[in-house]
Formats: C-alpha cells, sequence, structure tokens
C-alpha cells in the first residue's frame, strides 16, 4: 500500500514543474545516496525475514523471505517521491513533509531489520522506536497535506 501510495504522491507532485536549483540537486543526490546506502545495509544485514503472517492469516510453519526484492521496489519510490517533492516548484512545507517521510520510513527497517530483537518472534527490536515512527509518519503527512493546501489556495501564476 506505501508503494502504490508513493506512485500517486509521484504522479500528483510532479505536476508543479520544476525547480533544479544547485542546493536541490545536492539535496536529491544526497537522498538517493542515502537510499542506496540504506537499503544496502539493511539487504546484507538481515537478507531474509521470517514471515509469520500475511495480513490477518497465519503462516505455518513461518517462511523465510528475502528482504532485498521489497527493499529494490520501495527504497527508489520513496526517494523518487522525496526527491520530485524537492525539486519541484511549490511549498517547501510540502517538500519538508517529503524528507520527513524519509525519516519516518527509514525508522521501522532500523527497527524490524537492523536492531537485535529480544526474543526471536519479536516483530520490533523495541517499543521505543515506534514513537518516533509513527510521529514523523503522521507529521510528514500533516506538512504534505498543509503544503498541498496552501499551494491550492495560492493564487494562480502564468509564465
Amino acid at each position: 500500500a506505501f508503494l502504490i501510495g508513493h506512485v500517486f504522491y509521484i504522479a500528483g507532485l510532479r505536476r508543479a514543474g520544476w525547480s533544479a536549483s544547485a542546493a536541490r540537486r545536492s539535496l536529491v543526490t544526497g537522498l538517493a545516496t542515502f537510499g542506496l546506502g540504506y537499503g544496502a545495509v539493511i539487504a546484507w544485514v538481515n537478507p531474509v525475514q521470517p514471515v509469520r503472517s500475511i495480513g490477518w492469516v497465519t503462516v505455518d510453519p513461518p517462511r523465510l523471505v528475502p528482504v532485498s526484492p521489497a527493499l529494490l521496489a520501495y527504497m527508489p519510490l520513496l526517494i523518487g517521491m522525496a526527491s520530485v517533492a524537492v525539486m519541484r516548484r511549490g511549498s517547501r512545507v510540502l517538500a519538508l513533509g517529503a524528507l520527513v517521510f524519509v525519516a519516518s520510513d527509514s525508522i521501522i527497517p532500523l527497527n524490524q531489520f537492523l536492531l537485535p530483537r529480544a526474543h526471536p518472534g519479536d516483530l520490533y527490536a523495541t517499543e521505543a522506536l515506534l514513537y518516533p515512527g509513527y510521529i514523523t509518519y503522521y507529521l510528514a503527512q500533516y506538512l504534505i497535506a498543509r503544503g498541498a493546501m496552501a499551494e491550492a489556495a495560492a493564487p494562480a501564476t502564468t509564465t
């Protein structure tokens, strides 16, 4: 669902046109480097993940599935969404929201794939990281919506 959501974010955000300043290009280069590096670290440290359920259906016995295919699909879309938000003309609040979204989605794999778990069956390494994950996720959604509303309320300009 998040992967599909990023596809729609990219489609909607790219309508504003581009403002490719050197600072914005540098930020996008940093995002791409972070996305590739972080994805590679996760795939290296935790190449397979035990799946105990899919939705509400229990998988018994649990199956080990590779993490890399999901990262190869999701990370480019996450970084692509943030990059489009940064490179476009329009609300800086919206662009900040996209960057906070990257921070939020960086906490989840840290807690699920990188940090050691107290017990083998635990879904997360620590519940303490759930709060920053939720806070940054909802802050990101708020900033993106706030920026989009500000853009919609602004008078149209002709170029």
